[in-house]
């Protein structure tokens, strides 16, 4: 990932906790909070997949349909 990708990537976690952060403190009821904190998590989860999602894509070998040395498409 380009350092132009990851800052972007930074700012947009950054932008979305916010947001969150605010609907925290802006609820009005204990429902609201729970589903405030219920979104802060899912979101926690999402950016961790891509995380490791990206750094998968730079360790791991790519998937090429040429790669004769793959045993699961031998016979």
């Amino acid at each position: 990932m380009s350092e132009k990708r990851q800052i972007l990537y930074l700012d947009l976690i950054n932008k979305d906790l916010d947001f969150i952060h605010n609907q925290i403190e802006n609820a009005s009821t204990p429902l609201e909070t729970f589903q405030a904190y219920l979104l802060y998590v899912r979101q926690i989860g999402v950016h961790t997949v891509l995380a490791l999602s990206s750094i998968a894509d730079r360790v791991l070998p790519s998937d090429s349909p040429n790669d004769t040395n793959d045993e699961s498409t031998k016979i």
